[in-house]
């Protein structure tokens, strides 16, 4: 399966059916911002550190923001999640 329809699926399973345009949008703009800066920074790069430490840098990087993202990212309490897609499903009919 391509990376792409696999993101996709995954915001639509977890966004708000009146949402998903916005986000949508948005996932989009970030893709197409992102693949120029990426290669305008891992250019020099991996001058400096070679394929190997590039790598290495940006799994470090990767596991930093994750780090980072968990002690900052608000959360909601258990019980109020998710509460669109039960709504998401009844509207359908595939809920019992």
């Amino acid at each position: 399966m391509d990376l792409t329809m696999l993101t996709y699926a995954l915001f639509q399973s977890a966004t708000p059916a009146s949402d998903l345009p916005t986000v949508l949008a948005a996932r989009g703009t970030v893709g197409i911002v992102s693949t120029p800066l990426g290669i305008a920074l891992g250019g020099p790069l991996v001058s400096v550190l070679g394929g190997a430490g590039t790598l290495v840098a940006s799994g470090l990087a990767t596991v930093l923001r994750a780090a980072v993202t968990l002690l900052l990212w608000p959360r909601e309490p258990a019980s109020g999640r998710h509460e669109h897609l039960g709504e998401a499903a009844a509207a359908a009919g595939t809920l019992p």
